[in-house]
């Protein structure tokens, strides 16, 4: 039994989807894993040190940051590459291993823009807070015309 423990990994998979709807019809939609990067890491493990001296009162994402830069997530990145957007989490969702979040951008919401990229904060100001995870996506050109939904699934398993 002590060999398991020492043995067994803790695996946290993040899915991001991406949903375009015209006229209450899905027209687009991509499904892409993203990173955790450092930042999003030390988060993880300050919720598990939660309590202990130096490592804070915990952190619960509430806001999802859309922006316009395509160049991959790297372990340093700590923002968006070009940050536009950031609205509070419209949906939370608890199940067995997974919490999901949900951000929904109505007709009226963040049009004029092409975005391509997606991030996890705990902070409402653009640039600032703590990113937990960023993901990059196939181009979305937000108009009055279209809504856009962007979930969050953060998966944590056994390796």
């Amino acid at each position: 039994m002590k060999n398991e423990v020492l043995n067994s990994q803790l695996l946290v998979h993040t899915n991001v989807k991406i949903e375009v709807f015209k006229d209450d019809d899905l027209v687009h939609l991509d499904e892409v894993r993203n990173l955790v990067p450092n930042s999003g890491r030390n988060i993880l493990r300050n919720l598990l040190l939660r309590g202990a001296p130096g490592a804070g009162a915990g952190y619960a994402p509430n806001y999802i940051a859309l922006g316009t830069d395509p160049a991959p997530t790297n372990d340093g990145s700590t923002n968006l590459g070009l940050e536009t957007y950031r609205d509070k989490i419209t949906v939370r969702r608890g199940y067995d291993s997974r919490a999901e979040f949900q951000l929904y951008l109505n007709t009226d919401q963040g049009n004029g823009t092409t975005y391509s990229e997606a991030g996890l904060f705990d902070s409402p100001q653009p640039g600032l807070g703590n990113m937990l995870a960023r993901a990059v996506f196939t181009p979305v050109v937000k108009t009055s015309s279209i809504q856009l939904i962007v979930t969050w699934q953060i998966n944590i398993a056994s390796a």
